[in-house]
């Protein structure tokens, strides 16, 4: 729901400023790659405590309840733990992500650029379809 949809801005937003830093426009292939495995851990890094906090919440017996809230549980845990806790486990979640990202990212590229193509050959999107076309062949 709502974490995924911010997790996944987040991630666009995040990409777009990294990509701008190590890319010409349209980056190439490694570039929107590397972009893509900064971004993935960057995102797991912002991500990760919220992650933790939600796995303590949700790991509660139904009887005995440590955590009533995020909030609350999130004070509890660095007070108790300290802050390092929240971070507990990140390297190979960052590994995945990052991997993930770095292939996401470079797929989306590819197919962003494909697709503005044949919307540019079929007029989509502002374009004369035949002006497109001619240029094309």
């Amino acid at each position: 729901g709502l974490r995924q949809a911010s997790g996944v801005g987040v991630r666009f937003a995040v990409y777009g400023r990294v990509k701008a830093l190590l890319s010409s426009d349209p980056p190439q292939m490694w570039q929107s790659a590397l972009a893509g495995g900064i971004t993935g851990c960057v995102s797991t890094a912002l991500n990760h405590p919220i992650d933790v906090v939600k796995t303590r919440i949700e790991a509660q017996d139904g009887k005995q309840k440590e955590y009533n809230n995020t909030m609350q549980a999130f004070r509890s845990i660095v007070r108790e733990e300290g802050v390092r806790t929240l971070y507990r486990g990140i390297a190979p979640r960052m590994v995945k992500i990052s991997l993930g990202q770095a292939i996401t990212f470079t797929a989306y590229e590819r197919y962003s650029d494909a697709l503005a193509g044949v919307a540019g050959a079929l007029g989509i999107f502002g374009g004369s379809s035949t002006s497109a076309l001619a240029s094309a062949a």
